[in-house]
């Protein structure tokens, strides 16, 4: 078997990607890595690392700016259709595969008759519990788990490869967050999709870990850049109404609600200050503007990157 990586990187990122590439690319059913270079500022530390590629496994497409990981994997998945491979993995920068992983892929996918008609999660080594994953059609070896719609991510998914060719890219007005589960949303209902507990997925970078109270004031996290926030919300909203999973009035009542408390315990916990109360604008502008499904990226790029 052999299977494509995709992965695409933005800003400094590198010795991320690097410890990314390092633990794929001499895999030996590994055929071609597909790096999407999104205006990062690392492009001649990706080159040098190119150099050091004696198989010429690595592809690497160039973006003049960040399009966005809905972008970036766009492309990504474009390039990937002319490479043809048994099977497409998908990671962000970040993503370390553990030890052995596309054997563990292998050895599950043999177990399955229609194997490619399955979609693979592996096991992304953030916490111990995904409140998405339900114990449904649970085998025996508790290896795999069936997983419902709009539980996946890019980082650690393998698709077969006709899932790319015959499910449209990423939905590039989503820019940056949730472009993942909607795209992958669209492959599911055609593939099924199992999460694995083997192999692992370690996500490297840790800048938006934070307390349990914070996870709750994350949008008021520093770390949080206001574009990041922007289209973080923006997009929460906007998915239901694009995967049909809720309607406009219910979303409008209680994503208004949801809304409303994130902001008055911000104010309770970190008081009403410039820095509150311009995030808090924020999140209702694009509260709004995901339940309107107005996408107007290119405006709020430049009003929200500081």
């Amino acid at each position: 078997m052999n299977i494509n990586v995709i992965t695409v990187t933005y800003g400094e990122r590198f010795a991320f990607l690097e410890k990314t590439l390092n633990a794929i690319i001499s895999d030996k059913n590994v055929n071609k890595v597909i790096v999407v270079d999104n205006g990062s500022t690392n492009g001649a530390k990706i080159d040098e690392y190119i150099k050091n590629d004696q198989k010429k496994k690595i592809i690497i497409i160039r973006n003049n700016k960040n399009e966005g990981s809905a972008g970036g994997f766009k492309k990504g998945i474009i390039e990937a259709r002319k490479n043809k491979s048994d099977y497409v993995l998908l990671l962000d920068d970040d993503n370390v595969m553990g030890d052995n992983w596309s054997e563990y892929f292998i050895n599950i996918l043999s177990q399955f008759s229609n194997k490619d008609d399955v979609v693979l999660k592996g096991n992304r080594n953030i916490n111990s519990s995904n409140d998405l994953i339900k114990e449904e059609n649970q085998n025996t070896l508790n290896q795999f788990i069936y997983m419902p719609r709009g539980a996946l991510s890019y980082g650690g998914t393998l698709l077969p490869f006709k899932a790319i060719v015959e499910t449209e890219p990423p939905f590039e007005p989503f820019y940056l967050y949730d472009d993942d589960t909607e795209y992958l949303f669209r492959v599911s209902k055609k593939y099924k999709t199992y999460q694995l507990n083997r192999p692992l997925v370690n996500d490297i970078d840790h800048t938006l870990s934070t307390s349990n109270e914070m996870k709750y004031l994350r949008s008021f996290d520093k770390n949080v850049s206001l574009v990041k926030l922007f289209f973080m919300t923006r997009n929460q909203y906007a998915l239901p109404l694009i995967t049909k999973s809720q309607n406009k009035f219910s979303l409008l009542f209680l994503g208004g609600l949801k809304i409303s408390a994130k902001i008055f315990y911000a104010f309770v916990k970190l008081g009403i200050n410039k820095f509150t109360v311009e995030r808090a604008s924020l999140m209702i502008r694009a509260f709004f503007d995901g339940v309107r499904l107005k996408f107007d990226n290119d405006e709020n790029i430049k009003r929200y990157t500081r």
